[in-house]
This record gives C-alpha cells, sequence and structure tokens, in this order.
C-alpha cells in the first residue's frame, strides 16, 4: 500500500491494491476549501485530482452520500434524507464532486473510481444550513448572569462560564442547566476562580482562563495542569479571555497584554502568535477577546480594541483578511465572541447590540439585534455548536438561543 501523506489543506493518498486485476488501483489527491484529514467541510463540492500509477487515463468516478448513523441524531435526521451526488470531470485526471443535503447533520461521501473505493474514503462531511435562512429558538436562563465562555462537549453537553460564578455551568441542548463543574475545588482546596473563557479538545479535556492563569481540567473538573501569573512575560497573563485549541496546540487571548500566547496540550509555552499587517493599518492586537480556528488552520480574532476580526495563518501570521473594519452594515464596535462553524463567522458586536453573521471570506450573511422590552442589550455573548450542525448562542444574562 503506498504511503499516506496528509497536508493542512488536501491530503495525498495510495491507491490500495485492485482485487480484480494485478495492477494497483489508482492514487488521488483530494483538494478544495475546508478539506483535512478525510474531512470536507465544504458546502458545495470537493475537487478530485487522480494519478495512475501504472496506466493513465480514461478514468471512471463515481460518488454516492449517505447519511451517518447514530442513535443520538434527533428522530427526524434518522430517516435517510434527500442527497444528491453529481460528478463532473473538468480534465482528464480531475473531477469536481458536487453533493446537496436538504437536511443538516453528520454525512459520509464515498468515492470510487474505475469501481473500487479508494483508501481515504469516506470523507466526513458537516452541512450546516445557511443562517440567514434560520428561525432562531429563543429563551432565558435565570440562574446565568453575564457570560464570559461558551463550548460544546462530547457528551452532547454545553460548558458555559459566567461572571462572579466560581463554576463551570453545565447546560443540555435545550438550555436546561444540569451541573456545574469546579466549584468542588481542584487541586489542594482551590476552586475555580473567575472562569472566563473555555474550549473543549477532542478528548473532552477542557481548557479554561482565569484572571491571571490557564489551567486545563479533566472531562470531570479535575485539575490537570495550570500555567500562570500577573505579568507580561511568556507564560504569565493580564487578564486572559478566549481560548482555542487545534493541531495540538492552546491559543490564549492575553487580553491585557494585548497578544495572543500560544502553549502545547500540557500548557507548556511555544510561541507569541503576530499578525503581519500592511503599511497604514493597526500592526498589533488591541485587547484579543476570542480566538477560534477552522478546519483548514486559520484563525479567526476577535480583535476588539481595533473594532475588527483578523483572520490570520496560524503558523506564518500571515493576514489573510479583516472582517468588520469597514463603513457600512457590517461595521464592528467591540466585538468580544466569535465562533467559525463550516463557512460562516458567527460574532458578538457588543457595542452596536447586536450578533453578525459573515462568511469566512468576509461577505455579511445576516444581522440580529438584541432587544428587550427596555429597549438595547448590551454585554458579550458567546458561540458554541455542535456535531449535528446545530449553533447555540449564550449571553446578555441568559439569553439562550438555538439555530
Amino acid at each position: 500500500m503506498a504511503e499516506k501523506n496528509i497536508e493542512k489543506q488536501s491530503e495525498a493518498v495510495g491507491g490500495e491494491e485492485n482485487k480484480d486485476s494485478s495492477r494497483q488501483s489508482d492514487s488521488f489527491k483530494l483538494s478544495g476549501p475546508g478539506v483535512t484529514s478525510s474531512t470536507a467541510n465544504h458546502q458545495t463540492h470537493v475537487l478530485l485530482e487522480l494519478t495512475d500509477v501504472l496506466g493513465g487515463p480514461p478514468y471512471s468516478v463515481t460518488a454516492e452520500l449517505k447519511a451517518e448513523v447514530s442513535s443520538k441524531l434527533p428522530r427526524w435526521l434518522r430517516k435517510k434524507p434527500q442527497t444528491d451526488v453529481v460528478v463532473t470531470e473538468k480534465s482528464p485526471s480531475q473531477f469536481i464532486i458536487h453533493y446537496g443535503v436538504a437536511s443538516r447533520g453528520k454525512y459520509k461521501l464515498h468515492i470510487r473510481v474505475n469501481g473500487s473505493e479508494l483508501q481515504g474514503s469516506p470523507l466526513d462531511i458537516a452541512v450546516y444550513p445557511d443562517p440567514s435562512q434560520l428561525r432562531p429558538q429563543v429563551k432565558v436562563i435565570y440562574t446565568i448572569g453575564l457570560v464570559w465562555g461558551l463550548a460544546a462537549n462530547s457528551q452532547g453537553d454545553l460548558l458555559a462560564t459566567a461572571f462572579g460564578a466560581s463554576k463551570i455551568h453545565v447546560l443540555s441542548k435545550k438550555g436546561v442547566v444540569v451541573g456545574s463543574l469546579g466549584d468542588k475545588g481542584y487541586g489542594p482546596a482551590q476552586r475555580v476562580k473567575a472562569p472566563m473563557g473555555l474550549t473543549v479538545d477532542a478528548h473532552g479535556n477542557i481548557y479554561v482562563s482565569e484572571e491571571t492563569k490557564v489551567v486545563k481540567l479533566g472531562a470531570d473538573g479535575s485539575l490537570l495542569v495550570g500555567v500562570g501569573r500577573l505579568g507580561r512575560g511568556n507564560r504569565e497573563f493580564n487578564m486572559p479571555d478566549g481560548i482555542a485549541v487545534y493541531d495540538g496546540e492552546v491559543y490564549v487571548c492575553d487580553k491585557g497584554n494585548n497578544r495572543i500566547q500560544v502553549f502545547d496540550t500540557e500548557l507548556k509555552f511555544k510561541r507569541i502568535l503576530t499578525c503581519k499587517m500592511p503599511e497604514g493599518r493597526p500592526r498589533g492586537f488591541r485587547a484579543p477577546s476570542a480566538i477560534d480556528v477552522d478546519s483548514s488552520g486559520r484563525a479567526y480574532i476577535a480583535d476588539s480594541g481595533n473594532n475588527r476580526i483578523v483572520a490570520v495563518e496560524l503558523q506564518t501570521g500571515d493576514l489573510l483578511r479583516e472582517i468588520g473594519h469597514e463603513e457600512g452594515e457590517g461595521k464592528l464596535y467591540n466585538p468580544t465572541g466569535l465562533h467559525v462553524v463550516a463557512e460562516f463567522l458567527y460574532v458578538s458586536d457588543d457595542d452596536n447590540c447586536r450578533d453578525v453573521i459573515f462568511r469566512t471570506t468576509g461577505e455579511l450573511v445576516a444581522t440580529m439585534p438584541r432587544g428587550s422590552p427596555v429597549g438595547p442589550v448590551k454585554g458579550p455573548v458567546r458561540f458554541a455548536s455542535d456535531r449535528n450542525g446545530f449553533v447555540y448562542s449564550l449571553g446578555s444574562f441568559g439569553k439562550f438561543t438555538t439555530y
């Protein structure tokens, strides 16, 4: 079997032996927006590039999309959804596989060349609806105050932090408080103190920022490791806020120090994430409040003090784009929360008293004012999403929204 080499934005996999002949099946390279590690997060298509190790074209390419069977899926998702897959030949060795799904959820895209399913197939596809077409469902959670962080775990629950609460709230997907973590203490008589940002990794570990430090907890809230004290040096913090985990690295918004520190998953310091800005634009971060990373390794940062979202390459710091800095309907003032879901970017636009949805390419999708009987509501809002394509927001003193 040929060697497998997975890159950040494409996947090259050698073909396996064809049981019906002495020749090997075709090797292939799968590319396109949001393709990593046998996952396609683009909403409409993937590009298949083929190289026959012995023979060469012509190729016969077929594809099939199937719903992923899971007892945890809502009842209406367990039925086979209406799907549409079309394979278009772009050149003798390139094919575009277009897919469409009527229902949100997780799917498997099976790809066959000359009758043989290729190694690396099926691809995982997470299907999310266009946010502008959704009708949000809203309720109020009276036991939660001013929210600072929100994340979804693998057990199907949401984790939330709130101002003044020395614990992590555990919520059901219906917005019901079902428990808490950290309030019974971790380590020697130590409780969670003023938790702010939080995120959850693929193993269920929880990363939480506090007043002057960052801690890593197990899924049960037990302390695994912590780092930090007040200061400006490496491993020191001043009001750490948003956190993201991607590819073995932890990114912490060191808000009061106007920077983003990068650690490994054991919270050992690695580097400072910089942003290479063009002349005439703000060169450094100013009070960065939130960070999230898409499936292709692009970071989106709520640069609150500069009233913008900055998209950068994680490893190089190269600027991809600024979002929300230009005058117009999408102009942001003090964005403090954000979350990337497929090709959509959810933003908490605090001083405008609204939430805003952009495409990750910068186009404005929708704006959602925050209202109440007494007028506009200020305050941070945080977002999270689950594996079935649902997006949740929590903020403004317990306002819980499902998209």
